[in-house]
């Protein structure tokens, strides 16, 4: 995790003090950032998974009815038996166990992400990357391999961007905290879930700490 100053007149970051080390301006408490870099896997992810069960479960028990309802309908207490005789009710029982586990292999086959996250006075930015990503990777993402931004580092690895979010704190409608799983929420509107904030161990009460600050000023005005 990263503490820093952010110098207007150099348009830099330098270190956290009260006056920059270059050229000598008051750095006031508004000029506060905070960043850290951590890797995921979204399979071990919570909310990747929380996203795909609010997908699925629904849409089985769609299909569960409509298979189940016109049987009983027409056939009333022999529906089941003649299901079960059929086939058709042992592979809908088996149709919920089976769509689990392809989930899991798309999500164990999309690899680690990199994160990095930056939190500044006026806004919180969540960039997702992926490091010498191999097609698949990607393909399971649904991103394009022309299309999706590339970076080169010094050594030669090449960054695919997959996610970029900003949004600013006045836009926040609330904030969740999820301290066991090292998680801070942001919702926009109060019911949508809109960023997650995977903190490491170390920064996660300071990041708290500051976007508490940052709700109770924005309550002030």
């Amino acid at each position: 995790m990263a503490i820093y100053r952010f110098c207007p007149k150099c348009k830099r970051d330098v270190q956290l003090a009260d006056v920059c080390p270059y050229c000598g301006r008051e750095l006031k408490p508004a000029t506060l950032r905070v960043s850290w870099i951590l890797t995921r896997k979204p399979v071990a992810d919570w909310f990747a998974w929380n996203r795909i069960l609010r997908v699925l479960l629904p849409v089985y028990f769609v299909v569960v009815v409509a298979i189940l309802l016109p049987e009983i309908i027409a056939r009333g207490g022999y529906a089941f038996t003649y299901l079960m005789n059929n086939g058709l009710l042992p592979f809908i029982i088996a149709l919920l166990p089976l769509s689990i586990l392809v989930c899991f292999l798309v999500l164990f086959l999309q690899g680690e992400e990199e994160e990095f996250v930056l939190l500044d006075t006026t806004a919180a930015q969540q960039r997702c990357f992926l490091t010498d990503p191999k097609p698949i990777q990607l393909w399971l993402r649904g991103i394009s391999t022309q299309n999706a931004p590339q970076s080169d580092d010094a050594d030669g690895h090449v960054h695919v961007l997959i996610s970029d979010k900003r949004i600013m704190w006045n836009e926040v409608s609330r904030f969740g905290a999820w301290q066991e799983r090292g998680k801070l929420l942001l919702y926009k509107p109060n019911y949508y879930l809109y960023m997650v904030l995977h903190c490491t161990p170390d920064s996660f009460a300071e990041t708290q700490t500051l976007l508490q600050s940052r709700k109770a000023k924005r309550t002030k005005k």
